[in-house]
């Protein structure tokens, strides 16, 4: 269970109910969790991530149809990205060479499915490996 943070209101906010964010896929979850985790350790402004946030929403608002799915997280990702490039946490050429190296790793690669355990997996239509 993961809340929304606060400050994440209005068009900032992500996709929730009953308070907690909601989300689609794992890569959703791990990018929320390690923004909301620089924010805690005092390693990103929080307000600026929320105010290019807003930014990038309103920009994707004015340049889609109404119908478009909305990529809430993809853009979330891009916010934080750019405000840790901005105020030099970690280089704009350092998120981009991490982030093809996470996209090059193959689906289940962090979990072995050969092994006993009394939970489901919701694999999005993938079969498990």
């Amino acid at each position: 269970m993961v809340l929304v943070p606060e400050g994440l209101a209005g068009v900032a906010a992500p996709p929730s109910a009953n308070g907690e964010v909601q989300f689609d896929a794992p890569w959703e979850l791990r990018v929320f969790t390690i923004a909301t985790a620089l924010a805690a350790q005092g390693d990103l402004h929080w307000p600026g991530l929320q105010a290019r946030l807003i930014e990038k929403i309103r920009h994707w608002e004015l340049t889609h149809q109404s119908d478009d799915a909305y990529p809430y997280f993809t853009i979330f990702a891009e916010a934080l990205i750019e405000s840790l490039s901005s105020e030099e946490t970690i280089s704009h050429e350092a998120v981009t060479e991490l982030a093809l190296a996470f996209a090059m790793r193959p689906h289940g690669h962090d979990h072995d499915h050969d092994h006993d355990h009394d939970h489901d997996h919701d694999h999005h239509g993938h079969s498990p490996q």
